[in-house]
Order: C-alpha cells, then structure tokens, then sequence
C-alpha cells in the first residue's frame, strides 16, 4: 500500500491536529521519500515508518511535538541535518537498519537537546572500532546507545518520554515505565523543562536505592512498575556461563548448552546450577572454559553460515520461509539420528525462522545488489525494461543490465519497482533515472536500451527510450525483435483467419467442458490415440505460440474428426479446402515458433537475431516458390493432404504477405550495420574495413593466440580482456553492437518469477521491496562469509 494511502487510513476519520501517534510500517514510500504527511499534524508525538524503503527524509514535515521517530529498516543514508530543524523536541530516534557507515553521518544529532536514546543496531557504522565511546562523546546528551548507556547498563524497555533509571548496589537497571504529562508551552517555546522529579524510595532485599539525577530538561513523569535487568560479568566464565547468542541477557551454560533466564545472572545462583548440575566441574581451570567457548563459538559461526546457506537455497527455490523450520530443520535431524546416530542439538540451535529467514535473503539481496552496483560504476552495460500487471492491478517495472564479467556475458536483474499511479514514458524514466542516481551509476555507462514497441517505451517523441536518448545521445535504442515478429504472425487473411477460429472453437468445445473432456480423453483410450491431452490457444502471452496449439490438433485429427463430427466448425475443417489450411497453419506457426526458441535465451545478440531473422525471410520466400510450384515437401503436415488450386492460391498469399511484413518490420534492424569482421576478423579482406580499424584488425590476422580464441568461442572472443588488452578501439566497437539485449527473455523470466513467488504463498511480501526476487534470479553469489563476520561484529559490539 502506498504511503499517502495508508496515512489516509490511519486517521480514521480523525483531523490531523487530533492524532498523536502513527504507525506506517510496511508501506511503500514514493520513490524513497515520505509523502501523505504534513504540518497538520501538530500533535503528533510518535511517528513509525519501519520497512518503508525509505532513502530520504528531506520532505518531513514540521512537527513540534513529536518525541519518538522509529526509521528502522529502511536504506537512508543521510540528511540528518533535517531532524534538528523539523523535530527539535525529539528523544528517541531508531536508525537500526539502515545505510548509516561514518559516524560523521551523525553530527546533526547534536543539536537536538533532548535525544536520549538512538538505536544503530545492523548499521555499518557499529563496526567501527570504538563505535559506542565515539558516538556518546559526539551526542553528551544522549544517555542510551543501542538499548545500553555508556557504563553498558541496559534499559530494554524504556520509553523516549520517561527516562527514571535507577540503580541497585549490585550494578541491576531498574527500569521504568512512566506515563507523560505533556507541557505543551515548553514543548512549543523549546525552552528548558525546569519541573523536577519525585521518585518514590522502594527496598531491594533491604538496601535503599539511590536516585540518578538527570540534568538534561525531561518531560515530567511518574513512578510506575519496574523491572530489573542484570548485566553478564566476564567473571561469570569461570562458572562456565557466557551470554546466550539469541539474548545476551540471559546467561548460557557451557556445559549443558541450557539458557537461563536474566533473574539468574548473578554470582550466587550461577554456582547454585554449576554445583548442582555439574559438580564435577566445581573447581575446573579457567582456560578449560574458554576452550569450551572457543569451540562453541566455531560452532555457532559454521551454523550461522548454514543458515545463511539454508536461506540462499530457500530463495533459489521461491519457496515459503517457513519452510526452514516446518521442513528443513526436521528432514536434517532425522537424518542425522537414523542414518548417522548422531545428536542433532546442533541443527535445533540453527536458526531458521520465518522472520530469520527473510532477514537473510535481504541481507544476501543487498550484498548482491552492492557488487552489481560497483561493477555498474565503472564499465559500459546494456539495460532492458518490461512493465506488467500483477494481481490488484499492480503495475511492476522491471530492469535488467547486461554487462560484460570474466570473458562472458552476465545478465542481472538492475531492480522492479512498483508503478503507483500511472505508467508513463517520465514515470518509467524517472524510476530508472533515480535508481541510477541513488548508485551513483552514470547514465553515460548505458550503452543501449531495449523495449517493446509500446509508446510509453519506444514513443519517438515522449517515449522513455527518448528521454533516456536526450541524456546520453550515444546510446543505442532497441526494439525488441520477438514482440515484432510476433506482431508479424498475428497478420493472417481473413480465409486461414475463419479457419483457426474454427480450431480455437472445437478445442474449447472440449477444454471448457469438465464432463466433455474426461470423455474426450476416454474416446482417445479407446481409440489407441496417444496424446490425448489438447493445448488451449494463447491469446495472452505471446511468447506461448500458436504452433504447439495447432500440432497438437493435427496430431488428434483423426480422432477429433469422430468425436467432434456434429459440430459445424469440424465439418469445415474436414473439407479438402479446410484440411489443407489447418495443415499449413500448423506447419507455419511451428516454424515460427521455432524462430522464436531460437531468439531467446543467455548470450544472444542482435547480430544472432539479424542472421536468424532474415534467413528466416529466405526461407519463406522459397516456400512460396516451392508451394507455386505444388511441391510440399517442406511441410510436414500439408504433405500429407490434398491441396486445391484454391488453398495454393491463399497459402502462397500468405507467405508473401509474412515475407513483407517481416521486411518491413525489420526495416531498420536490416539496416544496421553490423561490420563483417565484427563476426569473423580473422577472414575478412582488409580492404573493406574502416581505416580506423584496419591497423589492429592486420595485427590479429596474423596473432596466433588470438585465432585459436576466436576459432573456440567466434564473436564471443571480444568479450575477452586479453581481446580488449590488446586491440581496445576494435573491442570498444564490436562490444558495442554486442552488448545489446535483442529479446525480452530476461525480463519475461523475471516477470515469470515475480508471479510464481506471489502464488507460492508469498502473498504478503512486497516483491519489489524485499530480496526475494533478486535471489531468485541473481548468477552472483552472496559473500556469506562477510555477512556472517558481519553479524558476529555487530553482536559484540551491542555486547
């Protein structure tokens, strides 16, 4: 749901001015910026825009009162400047999540007063080596730094407006749940808050505890229920406990791997379960501790990576995360006791949860999205977009880049993004240009696009191709040959056109009847007629051709002719006329549908579709010669009929007619010139080729290494770096005309995909927000290992 709507829903027919808290979680931003807020919401105390894809909160409104701001899992990477001036009273502002990487990053943050609690956790900043004592000395103000304050107490449960911590004699947090009694003029004024606090006095096992004095100006509060949270002490590894991985709160034996519950966090009760439980150990080294630690940490990080590992296979597989825990988990621990005899505590403790799950494919997504980006920065790349409808009438585009890796031809999915309200040419330009700008990929670096012939795409004076010409006038613009030749096959006479439809209406005569096709397949039985399954005619999806429909008809003619015989539509078929039609349908549409096999798939190029194409117009130009001629034996099908002077008349009309439209279709594909030394440098006569080229094109003629190159992969060896190394002006040329994509084969598999993961029940995932899709389609491969030492990082430094 968009943002502006969902803020919309929110107010519940509230006034603005009368709502103090929002929750926008799990929205969709407009092109990473918040939209559907404004100043009117004067009151507003606590706002929450979590997982909104956001990269910018330069469009955040005015809000004088607002205390606690939660941003968390979203990509912003800056900008903070604009916190002081829009929120000034702010106490607590959650940045988990998000793309924060230099402390410098958050300097802004000292001129909010008030900031108490900033939370940082899963930030590239928290790696830095000393994170907390940097950040605490930047903001003095701030009294809590991911859920600790700068002695590394703890107050989990606070709240941005009630800051009463107090502290036992054993280093326990007492925390406090307070309610706020709001002051609306120091608020507005943004003056001092000078009212003190009255905390009542409470007993601990006897002890009066002290009050902490909070100098900085805070709302005023009342006492409410508190809550003690103990603090592990390294002191506590000679018992054998160190801080449980999932809550370091909690202590974890290292003995009998069992997680105690935060109350059990002191000296006394640890030796209560170390004596109890393991006396043997009462009076163990403590290097024997940390050896048993050491061990436990190698295994915690080798089931950490198979997570990670267990989560990628998931993705590839666009199968439900639950999956992890419903199914995975379970098949490994029975394997593990039947066949090996072995304990599975190792494969409990591996962490696969829905939630898990997800958090690994989002983080191996933005890996893989990193590297695209760095290799995107600095080399030429080819884009190809598609725009389609999903279920509700959501409209997706999506963009894939081809770039050239390694010698070969790597194919990546460059993003899908929502369409909100209309598709545009500039709405579907936009997308693509702010992408590009976010990365910091020039549009200079694109060397060609390729798009259906849609005016909103291919439009020659508005189209988003156009647009994209305007910026970098080098580019190539592509129109995609399989769209155009499938607009080719539907032009057909009004004569073969009465005689598809006939076919079209017996085989829905059967498909469209539950009862009429169970018997239809029984009659086959009967009949010894192997199949006995009818294609259904595509109308939708081009790219399902009408030559499977029609062969497979032609395979049950003489079955369907009895099984069919009172309707009138396959008493036109068994005409001579109407046999002979049928026939040269399924023979031609098999031939195009074999075209279009051949258009598709990796490593094709424009230069391929040039050759197949047009030695497909050969091809239909002799047909029609052979077919005056009353010579079949091209076709399989008509072959086997008996054609009149009449359907030699329409077939030959036919064939002329596709061989001009296929022409005139590929006009200009037909006029690109496409050198031959591009495809064979080694055999072509110098004296044709540009000037320019003739001196390294002399060179590689007479290059040994080269030619065994070229002999083993043909055009293919320009994409090689030892080609580039050693000829750059004629590699700059021919990766050039190379590198666009000439189909839409990509982009129909990822729309293909997006489809299947929103049936497997993937319902409630944003695909275009979420790292599930590109998962599914990437060739790159997630640096796991980092993002494991990653993780490991960050849970010692929250330690």
């Amino acid at each position: 749901m968009e943002m502006r709507k969902r803020v919309t829903l929110e107010l519940r027919g509230k006034m603005p001015a009368e709502v103090k808290e929002l929750v926008l979680d799990n929205c969709r931003s407009d092109d990473g910026k918040i939209s559907g807020l404004s100043s009117d919401f004067e009151n507003l105390e606590h706002l929450s825009m979590i997982n909104v894809g956001l990269l910018s909160i330069s469009n955040l409104p005015k809000l004088n009162k607002l205390r606690k701001l939660e941003l968390c899992d979203n990509r912003i990477s800056g900008g903070l400047e604009v916190l002081v001036e829009k929120t000034p009273n702010l106490t607590q502002l959650n940045l988990s999540a998000n793309k924060i990487r230099e402390i410098s990053t958050l300097e802004p943050l000292k001129k909010l007063p008030r900031l108490r609690i900033l939370d940082l956790f899963i930030c590239e900043v928290t790696k830095l080596l000393n994170y907390r004592e940097s950040i605490f000395t930047l903001l003095p103000q701030l009294i809590y730094l991911d859920d600790f304050d700068a002695s590394n107490i703890s107050n989990l449960d606070l709240e941005a407006d009630g800051l009463d911590d107090e502290y036992d004699e054993n280093g326990d947090v007492e925390d406090e749940e307070e309610d706020e009694e709001s002051d609306d003029e120091d608020d507005l004024d943004g003056e001092d808050d000078k009212n003190g606090r009255d905390d009542e006095d409470e007993e601990d096992d006897g002890d009066e505890d002290e009050d902490v004095d909070v100098t900085d100006p805070m709302p005023e509060t009342s006492s409410a229920s508190k809550k003690k949270v103990r603090q592990y002490s390294q002191e506590y590894l000679k018992l054998g406990f160190i801080p449980a991985t999932h809550d370091e709160r909690s202590p974890f034996c290292l003995l009998c791997q069992q997680c105690l519950p935060n109350e059990s966090m002191e000296r006394g009760r640890l030796e209560v379960h170390l004596k109890a439980n393991h006396s043997a150990y009462v009076n163990s080294d403590l290097n024997y501790f940390k050896s048993l630690k050491e061990k436990f940490e190698k295994t915690v990080s080798r089931t950490l990576e198979a997570s990670y590992d267990i989560s990628l296979l998931i993705a590839k597989s666009g199968k439900n995360h639950t999956i992890g825990e419903d199914l995975i988990k379970p098949s490994i621990s029975a394997f593990l006791k039947t066949a090996l005899g072995k304990d599975d505590r190792d494969v409990k403790a591996m962490p696969l949860s829905d939630h898990t799950v997800s958090r690994r494919i989002d983080e191996m997504s933005e890996d893989v999205e990193a590297q695209l980006v760095e290799k995107l920065k600095s080399r030429k790349f080819s884009v190809l977009m598609d725009e389609s409808s999903l279920r509700d009438n959501e409209a997706v585009l999506l963009a894939y880049a081809r770039y050239i890796d390694k010698g070969e031809f790597a194919e990546e999915m460059l993003f899908c993004k929502s369409l909100e309200a209309t598709a545009t040419a500039t709405d579907v330009y936009n997308k693509l240009k702010n992408y590009l700008d976010v990365n910091n990929i020039s549009m200079a670096n694109i060397t060609s696009c390729a798009a259906d012939g849609a005016p909103v795409r291919m439009g020659k004076k508005n189209g988003c191709l156009k647009l994209m010409k305007d910026e970098n006038p080098e580019m190539l613009l592509v129109h995609c040959v399989i769209h155009r030749e499938n607009l080719v096959s539907k032009n057909i006479s009004p004569v073969l056109n009465e005689v598809l439809k006939s076919v079209i209406k017996c085989i829905n005569a059967i498909k469209a009847n539950a009862k009429c096709d169970r018997l239809f397949k029984q009659f086959c039985e009967d009949k010894n007629a192997e199949p006995v399954r009818l294609f259904l005619h595509p109308e939708v999806r081009w790219w399902l051709s009408k030559g499977n429909c029609l062969k497979r008809f032609m395979e049950l003619f003489g079955v369907l002719s009895h099984f069919l015989s009172d309707k009138p539509e396959m008493k036109h078929l068994l005409t001579v006329d109407g046999k002979a039609l049928v026939s040269y349908l399924a023979d031609i549409f098999e031939r195009l549908n074999t075209l279009n096999k051949q258009l598709q798939g990796t490593n094709k190029t424009l230069v391929d579709a040039k050759a197949k194409i047009f030695g497909f117009i050969t091809l239909i130009e002799l047909c029609q010669k052979h077919i005056s001629d009353k010579k079949f034996d091209m076709f399989h099908w008509l072959k086997k009929c008996e054609v009149t002077p009449a359907a030699v008349r329409v077939i030959v009309d036919h064939l002329k007619r596709l061989a001009c439209d296929l022409k005139e279709r590929f006009s200009d594909l037909k006029e690109t010139d496409f050198p031959a030394w591009v495809v064979q440098p080694m055999l072509v006569d110098l004296s044709e080729v540009s000037m320019q080229y003739q001196e390294e094109l002399s060179e590689m003629q007479n290059d040994e290494s080269l030619k065994t190159l070229f002999g083993v992969k043909g055009a293919m060896a320009w994409l090689c770096d030892e080609t580039e190394a050693k000829y750059p002006n004629s590699s700059y040329f021919a990766r050039k005309l190379l590198l666009p994509f000439p189909s839409p084969y990509f982009a129909e598999c990822g729309l293909n995909a997006v489809n299947d993961l929103l049936l497997r029940k993937r319902n409630g995932a944003d695909i275009t927000e979420r790292g599930d899709l590109r998962m599914k389609l990437t060739k790159l491969e997630p640096n796991i290992k980092s993002l494991c030492s990653r993780h490991q990082a960050q849970a010692q430094a929250s330690h």
